[in-house]
């Protein structure tokens, strides 16, 4: 944690560098981009992207340059190798990241949300149908005749919903709220709305590629809610190891997960967060997050954070500075501050000793005071180091090949939308058995509303 300009960027940025040249794969969500873009400048600047193999170990996607030029990811979240009823699992727990409000409790909305997500895997639809399965009859009814047979789910929108009457649009109210902003926002409508993804979570830590994403999106919605997928999708991918054989688990392939300003993608029960950090590191996926100021978390996360291996503060404000204080600073109860000078007033007197509130104070100013680039480290074994973090170096005043590594990047993995009647084929998803997409024709009913699909492009790959 640190303030603004205490060099926390720079941190995690050699970090990521020194890792990265290490051999380890890492995934890198910035929900502000500069540490996206620095990190990159500074792979292309060493020369570590010249060649295709270069290339393909690494996977930059800059949302924001590419909505700005109107292309989008493919990003069929749906699209994943998982059970529906899994994916259902899924797509509510980046729902409650995304609307902390829900981790208290929203069990309307959370009924709703998984029978739909069933039943759009079923119906192979993507995750922006989903206000028209609950605003239109008629299409909710074909889909549940002829493309979804989980019992369950027919049960519950037959019996349960269509039963609701004059109450069913106060009942539908909160979960349509959210399904609007799946479509509301050109980035996410047509990432999510692609019959495609490029992002198999699972493929890409277990075949060592790195990645990096730059969220910095205008609009808070559409970056929390792109950003907590994406964490989920990770997760998911390491948690999902546990299939592995005995024989298998030794191979898995470490990776490391480093978030900007976590808060706003993680967990937000205490419980929950708890469990994940303790869970994905069984499976080596191992976490690196940072924040700002400890307004960000909340009092269930500041719980949970304190099961993390490693803490690191850089310099803080006073607010902050006395809050970690506590965490990182001890106190000596038998510290002696003063002794009278006469020897015989000695065995008369006792010492002074210093007051615990002047301890925790001069450990609240040194953090407060400490220089840019340097931070307090506690380490497993409660040990705290002050350390001086490298500093990285000078780039060069030319950016012909970032300009260059950046294009390669938009144009091999983001696409343009295009109107319906200029495509002849739809891509199609590969080796997902539980996800059954297929070609519409002209006259179905169940044609995308959106009325923009995607060309099928030969040269894309697969993560």
């Amino acid at each position: 944690m640190g303030k603004t300009g205490s060099g926390k960027s720079y941190f995690l940025a050699s970090l990521f560098l020194s890792l990265y040249l290490a051999g380890q794969p890492v995934t890198l969500i910035d929900p502000h981009g500069d540490l996206a873009q620095l990190v990159l400048a500074h792979l292309v600047a060493q020369g570590q992207l010249q060649t295709p193999d270069q290339r393909e170990r690494l996977l930059y996607l800059d949302i924001p340059a590419a909505a700005a030029e109107q292309r989008y990811l493919p990003f069929n979240f749906l699209a994943q190798p998982y059970d529906d009823h899994a994916m259902a699992e899924h797509v509510t727990e980046a729902a409650r990241r995304a609307w902390p409000e829900l981790a208290h409790g929203a069990p309307t909305f959370e009924n709703i949300l998984k029978h739909s997500v069933v039943a759009l895997r079923q119906a192979g639809l993507p995750l922006t149908r989903l206000s028209d399965l609950l605003t239109d009859t008629a299409f909710r009814n074909q889909i549940l005749l002829t493309r979804v047979h989980d019992p369950q789910v027919i049960r519950f929108f037959r019996l349960r919903m269509d039963m609701w009457g004059r109450d069913a649009p106060l009942m539908k109210e909160s979960t349509l709220n959210r399904a609007d902003l799946l479509t509301l926002s050109p980035i996410l409508r047509h990432a999510l709305g692609h019959q495609d993804n490029v992002l198999d979570f699972r493929r890409l830590i277990d075949s060592g590629t790195s990645l990096i994403v730059n969220l910095s999106v205008a609009s808070p919605d559409t970056r929390r809610l792109f950003g907590c997928l994406l964490t989920v999708g990770m997760e998911t991918a390491a948690l999902s190891r546990a299939n592995l054989r005995a024989a298998g688990r030794r191979l898995r392939t470490p990776h490391v997960l480093m978030i900007d300003e976590f808060s706003q993608f993680m967990a937000q029960s205490e419980e929950s967060l708890t469990r994940m950090l303790s869970e994905t590191r069984k499976y080596k996926l191992f976490c690196v997050m940072a924040h700002q100021n400890w307004s960000q978390a909340s009092d269930r996360l500041k719980g949970a954070l304190q099961n993390v291996g490693i803490e690191a503060i850089f310099k803080a404000g006073r607010p902050d500075a006395e809050y970690s204080a506590r965490l990182f600073g001890t106190v000596n109860t038998e510290a002696v501050k003063h002794v009278v000078a006469d020897e015989a007033a000695e065995k008369r007197t006792h010492p002074t000793f210093y007051p615990l509130p002047e301890q925790w104070e001069h450990t609240t100013q040194e953090i407060q005071q400490l220089d840019v680039g340097e931070a307090f480290i506690r380490l497993p074994d409660d040990r705290l180091q002050r350390v001086h973090t490298p500093r990285l170096p000078d780039l060069p005043a030319t950016s012909h090949g970032l300009d260059e590594i950046e294009r390669y990047y938009l144009d091999r993995y983001f696409e343009q939308p295009q109107s319906e009647s200029t495509v002849t084929t739809r891509p199609s998803i590969a080796g997902l058995s539980n996800v059954n997409i297929r070609r519409r024709s002209e006259g179905s009913k169940l044609r995308p509303r959106t009325g923009l699909i995607y060309a099928q492009s030969g040269h894309k790959r697969r993560i």
